[in-house]
Parts: structure tokens; C-alpha cells; sequence
């Protein structure tokens, strides 16, 4: 893997140091040439063409939102593709959880907000992101919760005349996060996305991991507080769930926010290394080159505390074709058959 160090993809893209690894490849800090700015960049094989189609899906479900991560674009060299992203230093909430446990209430309160705004986006757009959970929601560095809603690889439209990448009534998600209706193969819906946010949020309260099989159980002590019952809405059956993000928050911005307590000290520290020797421009973060990004397709400002997200355009149905044609020039007739076989089987 570190045989990587140094190397240049399209002339542009220089892996610096490497930040992380998964299942489905590594994760670098990258040095964009052309932008002059780090960024991270996700390296695959090709011979990985189920997370490379993941992927390009996303880069067809561009964001621009204050707290969700917008993939900036990709590019194929030799037997490798590389999916570039701002590079966000604070970790994840699954790092941050497991450093102090449960969290003031303050904190979640915040993370709730700023996870259900990022919601009522993705959902306004007519997308529902199926993952959501604290290895998915990153943070940046700093002595105040900003999150950021990731991965998007299993995200689908709800739209009957988009491609789907898998197939309808298959169980897509992370056990312990799936909602009911989800676990048994039903149909995406943005009802799913808010039962996750609720086990999120429990799991941030409690410092407890959720079970994998079933509901988390809501203690009687935190049931009859404003945030516990606040949380118990989320955790409803779909019936009598809480209706929508925008409704949530509405209704959490009724809890009171309590004060900032000099007691309860919590930090999200930087999680990213210094830089190797010879390494010394200055890191950007996400927040300060959105506005440089080039998005094709914005689905809207970013909402205030207090408002609604407008209604946007599904992007994906646009994005399509022009997605198609990179993956034939780009990986190759290969993928495509590949491609194809996971998209309609």
C-alpha cells in the first residue's frame, strides 16, 4: 500500500500519506496540483467494480450543504480508480464516542440538528441515504459539534424511473441501524434514514451500542425527558413515526438548549497526521473551498436553523448519462459489463 506514496494520478493528484484502509480500498490525504489544496482521495482497484459503480453513483448525488460531504470527482489510471473528497480532520462520531461515551446533552442536541438538516436536503431531493450511522458522520476538528453526512454509495432515489444498483426488497444498511420495515426488505424511504438518526442520537446519549437485531431500548429515565422522548419519536414503527426531518427538527427546537458546562470539557481533535518531511502547504478545510467547487447540480442553499430546506431537483436523473460515458472511457468495457450485472440483477 505505501508503494502508493508519491504517485500522480492524472497528472494532478499527488497521494501524500496514507490516512485510513477498508474493505474496498485506502484512503489517502491527497495534494491537488491544479487546485493547490489536500483533499482525500479513495483508491480502488478496478477489479473491485461493485464499490467502483458505488462510487460513481455517488458522484451523481452532489450535495452542496454545509454539513454534508460533497465528492468532487474521480479519475481513472491504469488498473486503479481514485475518488476524490474534501478531506474532513475530525474523525467520525463512531471515533468521538468511543473516546468519551455518552455525550452531553448540549452536544447531541447539536448533532441532532445539523444531522437532521443534512436530511432534509438528501430527502427533499428525493434521495434516501440508507447508511446512516456514526461511522458515516464525520466532524470537524474544534471545541463545537460540525458534522458531516458521508457515503452515499448505497444511497437511492425513491424515483420509479432511476436505476437502482440494488434490488428492490433486498436489505441494504448496517445491523443495529436498520429500521424494521428496512430489516425485512421494504421498499427506501426517508422514514428509514430518521429511525437511524434516532438510534444515532441514542446511542450518543447513552454511550451504549444499539443491538444489532431489534429496536434500542429507551430507559424509562430517558424516556420521560424532552430529548429521550424526542428520540422514542424516531425509534417509532413507521406508522407513527415522526413524519420528516423538517418535522423533527421543529419539533427539536422546542427542547431548550442547555449551557455550555465548563465540567464536561469535549474536544474533536484532529485525527489527521502531521505531514511527512517536505510536505508544508497549508490544509483547507472542507468550509472554506466549497464555494470553489464545481458542482453541476446544486440541490439548494443551505438551510438556517429554523427553516425548511427548499424542494430540489433530482440530480441524478440528469447525471445518468454523463456518469455512463465516464465509466466506458474511464474503466473501461470491463466495469461496464460488470456494472451492468450488478444494476439489473
Amino acid at each position: 500500500m505505501m508503494r502508493l506514496m508519491g504517485q500522480v494520478f492524472a497528472g494532478r493528484y499527488e497521494l501524500v500519506d496514507l490516512v485510513g484502509a477498508g474493505a474496498h480500498g485506502s484512503v489517502w490525504r491527497v495534494w491537488d496540483r491544479r487546485e493547490r489544496r489536500y483533499v482525500a482521495g479513495k483508491v480502488l482497484s478496478q477489479a473491485d467494480s461493485v464499490a467502483i459503480v458505488r462510487f460513481i453513483r455517488e458522484q451523481g448525488l452532489r450535495f452542496e450543504h454545509q454539513h454534508i460531504v460533497a465528492p468532487l470527482g474521480w479519475v481513472g489510471e491504469d488498473d486503479r480508480v481514485m475518488f476524490t473528497m474534501p478531506l474532513v480532520r475530525g474523525g467520525s462520531l463512531s471515533t468521538l464516542l468511543s473516546d468519551y461515551g455518552a455525550l452531553p446533552e448540549r452536544w447531541v442536541l447539536l448533532i441532532a440538528d445539523q444531522l437532521l438538516s443534512a436530511l432534509e436536503v438528501v430527502h427533499a431531493a428525493g434521495v434516501v441515504h440508507r447508511d446512516v450511522k456514526p461511522h458515516n458522520i464525520l466532524l470537524s476538528p474544534g471545541n463545537q459539534p460540525h458534522v458531516w453526512l458521508s457515503d452515499f454509495g448505497t444511497a437511492v432515489t425513491v424515483d420509479e424511473d432511476v436505476p437502482r444498483l440494488t434490488r428492490l426488497h433486498h436489505v441494504v444498511g448496517t445491523p443495529g441501524y436498520l429500521s424494521p420495515e428496512a430489516a425485512v426488505g421494504a421498499d427506501p424511504d426517508p422514514l428509514q434514514d430518521l429511525y437511524a438518526a434516532g438510534v444515532v442520537l441514542w446511542q450518543a446519549v447513552t454511550g451504549e451500542r444499539p443491538p444489532r437485531d431489534g429496536a434500542p431500548v429507551v430507559s424509562a429515565a430517558l424516556a420521560v425527558t424532552a430529548l429521550g422522548g424526542f428520540i422514542v419519536g424516531l425509534l417509532a414503527p413507521a406508522g407513527s413515526r415522526t413524519e420528516s426531518a423538517a418535522e423533527a427538527r421543529r419539533q427539536l427546537r422546542r427542547i431548550p438548549l442547555p449551557s455550555e458546562q465548563p465540567d464536561e470539557p469535549i474536544e474533536v481533535f484532529d485525527q489527521v497526521p502531521a505531514l511527512p518531511d517536505g510536505w508544508g502547504t497549508p490544509d483547507v478545510t472542507p468550509s472554506a473551498f466549497a464555494a470553489r467547487v464545481d458542482v453541476p447540480t446544486v440541490v439548494g442553499p443551505a438551510p438556517e436553523v429554523g427553516q425548511s430546506a427548499p424542494l430540489a431537483e433530482r440530480s441524478a436523473r440528469r447525471l445518468w448519462p454523463l456518469v455512463l460515458s465516464g465509466m466506458v472511457s474511464a474503466i473501461g468495457l470491463l466495469l461496464l459489463v460488470a456494472a451492468a450485472v450488478v444494476w439489473f440483477s
